[in-house]
């Protein structure tokens, strides 16, 4: 209804507040951009193409996935610092859901950093002369499994959050994710530029449909493997939305039957 809309209000009016943050995120992004773009010149140097990939379908995958990552909200680290402020008993306890009121808020919070990583980004690569054609079709279907992998990306941190009912500190369980997210993820590199057994290998893991095959799917366009590792995208959504409300929901008794 019209309170999840103002939370997403909420959510981007906290990033239009420090402009200096922004600024320097977009200085960040810049640089990283920069850095790839030189680092895969070199690795293409000589070669059109490799494993089916181009130079510019490379540098533009790089583009989405870091500005996807540099735009996560700290979920785990918000919810975390509710349980053991005490706050969370105020929170928990308004007229509306818990986790769908942490989920808008960071929707609207990294949806502006989103939109400002990549505009800022993609003018940079444009004015190098690295340009790409995208279909309109995967277009759409981007905006739809990116949005599925970000609802994955909160889930995760949703239940790694919630660990502070019973561990006082988690920021070695989101460090481990993260790296999880880098490697097994493909934010560094494209996955399917890999052999096919590799990339079959990573594609049946989950930390590839956070972000990984959303710029797989825009950069490469619709396939019959992007539309079953879609179908896989799809089941992981739903075991990790029941994993989170499983999760929170036995924690939480038991902090209360504990008097927490």
């Amino acid at each position: 209804g019209n309170k999840y809309f103002n939370m997403i209000v909420l959510g981007l009016k906290e990033q239009l507040i420090y402009v200096r943050a922004m600024l320097f995120r977009q200085f960040l992004m810049v640089t990283i951009m920069i850095i790839f773009v030189n680092l895969w010149s070199v690795v293409y140097q000589g070669q059109t193409e490799i494993n089916g990939h181009s130079y510019n379908q490379v540098i533009w995958y790089l583009l989405i996935t870091e500005a996807f990552f540099m735009s996560r909200a700290p979920v785990a680290y918000k919810i975390a610092d509710e349980i053991k402020n005490g706050t969370f008993a105020y929170t928990s306890s308004r007229p509306y859901s818990y986790a769908l009121y942490h989920f808008f808020v960071s929707l609207g919070d990294s949806s502006f950093k989103l939109l400002t990583n990549f505009i800022v980004g993609a003018v940079l690569v444009m004015l190098l002369g690295i340009k790409l054609n995208i279909s309109f079709l995967a277009i759409l279907c981007f905006f739809l499994v990116m949005l599925i992998g970000y609802i994955i990306d909160y889930c995760l941190q949703f239940m790694i959050g919630t660990f502070s009912f019973i561990q006082e500190e988690i920021s070695g369980y989101v460090f481990i994710y993260e790296k999880l997210l880098f490697i097994f993820g493909g934010i560094i590199f494209p996955l399917s530029i890999l052999s096919n057994h590799v990339e079959q290998l990573f594609f049946l893991m989950p930390f590839v449909y956070v972000i990984g095959f959303p710029a797989q799917l825009l950069t490469q366009g619709l396939s019959e493997l992007n539309i079953l590792y879609l179908g896989l995208q799809l089941l992981y959504l739903m075991i990790f939305i029941i994993s989170a409300k499983a999760c929170y929901t036995s924690l939480r008794k038991k902090t209360m039957m504990n008097g927490g």
